[in-house]
């Protein structure tokens, strides 16, 4: 039987470094990809068990619509005072 290990969520988002920013410095996620390396429009972030992908520029919704979700992320943590 196949068994499902992790899932990654993609984000689009219109600003790649004010949402890395966001991710890396506040949340504590490290980069691990960043593509291409000029002018990225992709990028992996990790932090511990979490994986997720941010995106630029990906035309998944009308044309001219920004980042939207239809749903949630919720983010587990041991000690979410210490994250705040």
């Amino acid at each position: 039987m196949t068994v499902f290990r992790s899932t990654t969520p993609m984000l689009k988002t219109e600003n790649l470094r004010a949402t890395l920013d966001f991710y890396v410095d506040r949340l504590g996620f490290v980069v691990d990809t960043l593509w291409p390396e000029t002018e990225p429009t992709l990028c992996i972030l990790d932090r511990d068990e979490v994986h997720l992908a941010l995106v630029v520029g990906a035309d998944w919704d009308e044309p001219g619509a920004g980042p939207a979700m239809t749903g949630q992320l919720v983010f587990e943590v041991d000690d979410v005072d210490a994250l705040h």
